[in-house]
């Protein structure tokens, strides 16, 4: 019987440190993709905001067009298309590509930093915020 026992507890010792490794393992996979994320993000930023699509003349710089269709297509598949805030990047990256807003290109500019700026701080701090309420409940 305190064999039967024995091994009893063995197995449901060994399912629960199973248990809180696979759990380990699944937040380190998720913190890990998601810093891919923010890294990818802030990359695909900084190339559209530094790019030129106007020469000094406003004529239409065609190499840049594409490429930064292609940016923006890019930050649009890793964005949420329900999300209001998302939208917001989307919208202004149009309207820098298309030129067709009331605001000139230095004012989408801003408004685009600072809102991928947001973007990037809300996931960074909701992040953090994850990781200390797992510390707080594994003790």
């Amino acid at each position: 019987m305190d064999k039967l026992l024995t091994a009893l507890l063995g197995f449901i010792s060994a399912y629960f440190v199973f248990r809180q490794n696979d759990k380990s393992n699944q937040l380190k996979y998720i913190t890990e993709e998601r810093q891919k994320w923010r890294e990818k993000i802030r990359k695909l930023s900084v190339e559209f905001l530094t790019s030129e699509l106007y020469e000094n003349d406003n004529s239409l710089v065609n190499p840049n067009l594409k490429r930064l269709k292609n940016i923006r297509q890019q930050v649009a598949v890793r964005l949420n298309p329900n999300d209001v805030k998302d939208k917001y990047i989307l919208c202004l990256m149009d309207c820098y590509i298309e030129n067709k807003c009331a605001l000139n290109k230095e004012e989408i500019s801003e408004r685009l930093s600072i809102a991928f700026a947001s973007l990037l701080k809300y996931d960074w701090e909701r992040a953090k915020m994850k990781q200390q309420w797992r510390a707080i409940l594994r003790k």
